[in-house]
This record gives C-alpha cells, sequence and structure tokens, in this order.
C-alpha cells in the first residue's frame, strides 16, 4: 500500500553525489519524496549509502534540485 501525500518516510539512496534537505528524489513513476533530514553511513556493508527522511509531495519546490530514484528488490531475509 502507497502513504499518501504528506506522509512522511524513511528511504535509503545509493548515490555517490551528495543530497540535501530541499532536494526532492522522483522516481520513474513521477512519485517524489522532499528530503527533510540525512545521514550518510561512514561504516559496515553499505558504506556511502544515505539515510534520508522525506515526505511525500506533489509537485517539485521552486528551486529544488531533482534526483532520480531506481527501485530494486531487496534480498529476501532468511528465517531459521
Amino acid at each position: 500500500m502507497k502513504a499518501p501525500i504528506g506522509s512522511v518516510v524513511k528511504l535509503t539512496y545509493d548515490s555517490p553525489r551528495a543530497v540535501s534537505p530541499g532536494d526532492v528524489l522522483k522516481t520513474l513513476a513521477g512519485r517524489m519524496y522532499l528530503i527533510c533530514e540525512t545521514r550518510r553511513q561512514v561504516k559496515g556493508l553499505h558504506v556511502g549509502r544515505w539515510h534520508l527522511q522525506a515526505i511525500i509531495v506533489d509537485e517539485v519546490p521552486e528551486g529544488a534540485h531533482v534526483h532520480p530514484i531506481y527501485w530494486y528488490r531487496r534480498r529476501r531475509k532468511r528465517t531459521p
């Protein structure tokens, strides 16, 4: 189920380019996420991954930088 516009969501974003609060992530389907908080992972398996908190929006704010986001399947977790 998709979260409605205005909802706050948490995302991870793999990109060597920096993202900042006020930037927008846009999917191929047109869904947009306004970034509110960022944290870049510095240790572990996924060094460089961005951990984001964002609000789902229906239009790009004026002056916002738009980054593309491409969804991919996660590996299934093994169950004992």
